[in-house]
């Protein structure tokens, strides 16, 4: 079964690897998205808890 789960996953996989701008993540991962400057959205989300959310206000981290 995981064969089969395998082979389906690399025969609709992308043939083109290529690597988030800021971090490792690569388009292989499984449900990874990137934005127009190949930034993957889970760097896009730390920008955003680390630069956007007042964490002082909550009460730190």
């Amino acid at each position: 079964m995981i064969k089969t789960i395998l082979d389906t996953r690399f025969q609709k996989g992308d043939k083109e690897v290529f690597y988030c701008s800021q971090c490792v993540n690569s388009n292989q991962r499984p449900g990874l998205t990137f934005d127009e400057y190949w930034v993957c959205d889970a760097c896009q989300y730390a920008e955003i808890k680390l630069n956007h959310i007042s964490w002082e206000e909550r009460g730190g981290l």
